[in-house]
């Protein structure tokens, strides 16, 4: 089977299809950026995650060990936000609007269009308790019934 690029077909102990080297790339190179719209006073705005590139460059210039940058929400919104149908070549914002941008105050849009970001940069938790949701025993699982809610166990009167 020696330079066989064919895809392979499932056997009967699979139920999905496993795919060759050469297929496998060509789907993760050629994939197209995540991006998706979200309303904010009345209008739409675009995010569109960064490459692997953008994202190190932007996190490491905006590190401070030990520290949080105050202003990371803020640059946030002017690295992601994208005017929708320009296929992420028009940004909404520039870096000149960083001041007026953390003077907006924290509404609900406010509040979900950074939600948004942080989810779709992995900055929310959702990373890590997808990760511990899926490293649980069963055993653990069974006895973590919260106070207010009934045992699944019956006792006898």
């Amino acid at each position: 089977m020696t330079g066989s690029t064919a895809t392979l077909t499932p056997t009967s102990a699979t139920s999905r299809p496993v795919f060759d080297r050469d297929a496998i790339r060509t789907a993760v190179l050629d994939s197209k950026p995540y991006s998706e719209l979200v309303p904010f006073a009345g209008v739409q705005i675009e995010l569109r995650a960064p490459s692997l590139l953008e994202m190190a460059s932007f996190r490491d210039a905006n590190a401070t060990p030990g520290d949080v940058d105050p202003e990371i929400m803020g640059k946030s919104i002017i690295r992601h936000c994208y005017v929708p149908d320009t296929n992420g070549q028009e940004k909404v914002f520039e870096d000149t609007d960083l001041d007026v941008i953390m003077g907006l105050y924290y509404t609900p849009d406010m509040k979900n269009l950074l939600t948004r970001i942080m989810k779709m940069l992995g900055d929310d938790n959702t990373v890590k308790e997808g990760i511990e949701d899926h490293t649980k025993s069963p055993e653990a699982e069974s006895s973590n019934v919260p106070d207010n809610e009934p045992s699944s166990q019956t006792s006898d009167q």
